[in-house]
C-alpha cells in the first residue's frame, strides 16, 4: 500500500506548474494575507517553487532583489492528496480577508482550482481595451495632453505656423490658447490622478488586479486618459464574469 505522506516528484511538478500558470494572483493574495507581504511586493513576479506537507514556498521579485517566502499549512497536511483542498482553502481565506469580492454560489471547486463547472470569486485577470464611445473620451483627454505638449515645447507660440493659425481661428489667438491650456492643467491632473487612485482602491485591488502587473498599469493608464468610461467598462467586465459564475 502506497504511503499517503509520500510526495511523487511528477505530481509535485504538476502542482507547481499549475499554480504558476493559472494562479499567480492567488499566490500573491496568500502572501499578502498569511505572511503580511505588501500588495505590490506580493505581486512582483510571483511563483511557487516548492510544496510539501508542511508548507508552500513562493518567491517574488528577481535578482538581486529576489525574496523567498515560506507559507505554512496550519495544521500540516496528513497526506499529499490534501494539497488541492488546502490550496483552495488558503486562497478563499486570503480573498475574503483582502476584500476580493465573491459571486453567488461558490461550489466545491472554488478559487478557480476546479473544472469547467467550478464557481469561485470573481477576479479580473487582464485589461480590456476601450470600446465604442469610450474612444471619444480617450481622444478628448489625449488631445489635451497634445495641446499641453505643443504649449510647453513652443510649437504653439506666437510667430510659429500653429501660432499663426491660432491667431486667426482661436479666441485671443495663441496667447488665449496657451492661457487656457495652462490654466486647466492642475484641475485636469487632480481629477485624473484622483480617478486612478479611486479605480485602484475600489475596483482593481478588490477584484484581484495585482498592483505592478501589466494589467494594473494598463487600467490606470486607461482611466488617466478616459476618466469615467474606464470605470463603466471595468464594472461591465465584473458583471459579465459574475454572470458566468452563476
Amino acid at each position: 500500500m502506497a504511503d499517503p505522506t509520500s510526495i511523487p516528484a511528477t505530481a509535485k511538478a504538476r502542482t507547481i506548474a499549475h499554480m504558476n500558470k493559472d494562479h499567480t494572483t492567488d499566490l500573491a493574495h496568500i502572501l499578502e494575507h498569511f505572511n503580511g507581504v505588501s500588495h505590490f511586493a506580493a505581486a512582483a513576479n510571483t511563483r511557487m517553487v516548492d510544496i510539501d506537507l508542511a508548507s508552500i514556498t513562493v518567491v517574488t521579485g528577481s535578482e538581486p532583489n529576489l525574496a523567498t517566502h515560506v507559507v505554512p499549512f496550519d495544521p500540516p497536511m496528513a497526506k499529499w492528496d490534501d494539497r488541492r483542498q488546502r490550496l483552495i482553502d488558503m486562497t478563499m481565506a486570503a480573498r475574503a480577508a483582502l476584500g476580493v469580492l465573491t459571486s453567488e454560489g461558490e461550489g466545491e471547486h472554488g478559487a478557480g482550482h476546479g473544472g469547467a463547472g467550478g464557481h469561485g470569486k470573481v477576479v479580473v485577470g487582464g485589461f480590456y481595451r476601450p470600446r465604442g464611445a469610450d474612444w471619444i473620451s480617450f481622444a478628448g483627454v489625449s488631445l489635451y495632453w497634445v495641446c499641453l505638449a505643443a504649449v510647453q515645447t513652443g510649437v504653439a507660440a506666437e510667430g510659429t505656423g500653429l501660432g499663426a493659425w491660432l491667431d486667426w481661428g482661436f479666441p485671443y489667438g495663441a496667447y488665449g490658447f496657451r492661457w487656457i491650456v495652462e490654466a486647466i492643467l492642475v484641475p485636469v491632473l487632480a481629477i485624473h490622478l484622483g480617478e486612478m487612485f479611486w479605480l485602484d482602491r475600489t475596483r482593481l485591488s478588490r477584484y484581484g488586479v495585482a498592483r505592478g502587473s501589466a494589467a494594473w498599469f494598463l487600467w490606470l493608464g486607461s482611466v488617466f486618459l478616459e476618466g469615467v468610461p474606464a470605470f463603466t467598462r471595468f464594472d461591465g467586465v465584473v458583471r459579465g464574469l459574475e454572470g458566468k459564475e452563476k
